[in-house]
């Protein structure tokens, strides 16, 4: 057994070092991709986001709502919201300042006011069976539409098991993990895919633009007490609640949507409004070349280099040297001192700002950034939105400007001189199999405390 786990490990380790082949290629003006068989314009890209969007308004305004009202009096920069609240079945509308507790009450005089073609309600004032059956429908189109709207506007895209998890009230065990913080709506997943591996997961914050942040809002405050209360009213069967998950069924209210619901509602719009099939793993690998190749402000998370990810994070010096003058590490100040009892432990003010920060730039470059909407927890980004949507040039055409304009920049800037002594190219060879030799071990160590070897 001992031989297996040390196989496993160096195989694993090996791995890592291979490098994998590359499977995007771009036009010469970054305007178009090609990963495997499929071919996308960027601006097929944004406007397929956008009709998922459009389709999920309408769906929402025509239907779910009757037509009588265009929008509900949701303001988001007026909802009051308590991260740290675990009380069981607690949820944004229970904040009495927010006004949206009593949705379906609202939903009841929406119903007496609807247009003749769209009452659910008989002349005696009988519920409409079929109806309400084709309402019903229409709530679970809608709801799909949302998933792949928050899927596809939340920053760089989440695991259809992820995005299916999310709950908009405690439970008994868990709680919440939709949010509206400073008028932004964002939700919140614990995941890591060697998660089994290593006993280990981070929590991923994706931020929704305003657009989808209030349908969100709209529909688990009004459509979902609502079509609870027209499936009890139906079918006879008092469920007692209607579930904690944002995305589910009526008849299995407890149980959430998996990655399979997600994935056959991605491909099914894609194939209606681009004309192929894009698929989860397909999107993910597209999106994430986008992040590389548009978003220059956020490529540096993508590096396959830990050092040049570290190096990009360490722009802002004032962070690090607040932590060094406290006398530690800035991993350190973030996760022990001064924590704001207003957040969670692990979910900080300034790890919110991060990931708010890369969400914002990728709904500028989407183009779904409202003016006045908030980029930090309290500053508005009307400024420099501009400067988000404008595509850098090709990494490879910088490097050679650089170099062939200013051979010096590279002593300047304290990056490795190649004309290095043999010594010191020796001394930096032994660190690198150093370094190789710490991770094989920490892989061995890994899969040992996962059999209890």
């Amino acid at each position: 057994m001992n031989e297996i786990v040390r196989m496993l490990a160096y195989g694993k380790h090996v791995a890592k070092l291979m490098a994998k082949s590359g499977n995007i290629s771009w036009d010469d003006d970054s305007q178009t991709i090609q990963f495997k068989s499929i071919r996308l314009m960027m601006r097929s890209f944004k406007e397929f986001i956008h009709d998922v969007i459009d389709s999920a308004e309408l769906l929402l305004h025509n239907e779910l709502l009757f037509g009588v009202r265009k929008i509900l009096p949701i303001n988001l920069n007026k909802l009051c919201d308590r991260m740290t609240e675990t009380k069981r079945g607690f949820s944004i509308m229970d904040e009495l300042s927010n006004g949206l507790r009593g949705g379906y009450r609202y939903m009841l005089d929406l119903v007496k006011l609807a247009t003749p073609d769209k009452r659910l309600l008989k002349a005696d004032d009988e519920w409409d069976r079929k109806r309400v059956l084709e309402y019903l429908g229409k709530k679970e189109r809608f709801l799909e539409l949302l998933m792949l709207a928050m899927h596809m506007t939340g920053g760089q895209p989440a695991r259809g098991s992820e995005l299916g998890s999310i709950k908009f009230r405690n439970s008994m065990l868990t709680t919440r993990n939709v949010f509206v913080i400073g008028g932004n709506v964002f939700y919140v997943t614990e995941y890591h895919k060697a998660r089994a591996a290593t006993n280990y997961s981070h929590h991923v914050v994706r931020y929704l633009p305003s657009t989808v942040g209030r349908l969100l809002i709209t529909f688990i405050s009004f459509i979902r007490p609502f079509t609870d209360m027209l499936y009890n009213q139906i079918t006879f069967k008092d469920k007692g609640s209607d579930g904690d998950y944002v995305f589910s069924s009526e008849d299995k209210s407890e149980s959430c949507w998996d990655g399979k619901k997600l994935a056959h509602v991605l491909e099914r719009e894609s194939m209606a409004r681009l004309g192929f099939q894009l698929n989860i793993s397909s999107y993910r690998h597209i999106v994430i070349g986008i992040a590389k190749e548009h978003l220059r402000n956020i490529a540096g998370y993508f590096d396959w280099d830990d050092a040049e990810c570290d190096k990009f994070l360490s722009h802002d010096k004032d962070i690090v040297v607040y932590a060094w003058q406290t006398g530690h590490q800035r991993a350190t100040n973030v996760s022990t001192y001064g924590l704001d009892k207003a957040y969670p432990g692990n979910l900080q003010p300034e790890l919110l700002r991060q990931y708010l920060r890369i969400s914002r730039v990728w709904h500028g470059w989407i183009g779904l950034l409202e003016p006045g909407v908030y980029c930090e927890l309290g500053e508005k980004c009307d400024r420099g939105v501009n400067k988000v949507l404008q595509s850098p040039q090709r990494k490879r055409q910088n490097i050679d400007k650089e170099s062939s304009i200013n051979p010096q920049k590279r002593q300047r800037t304290g990056e490795c001189d190649l004309q290095m002594s043999p010594a010191s190219r020796k001394i930096m060879e032994m660190q690198n199999e150093l370094q190789s030799l710490l991770e094989y071990r920490k892989e061995e160590r890994a899969l040992r405390e996962r059999y209890n070897m």
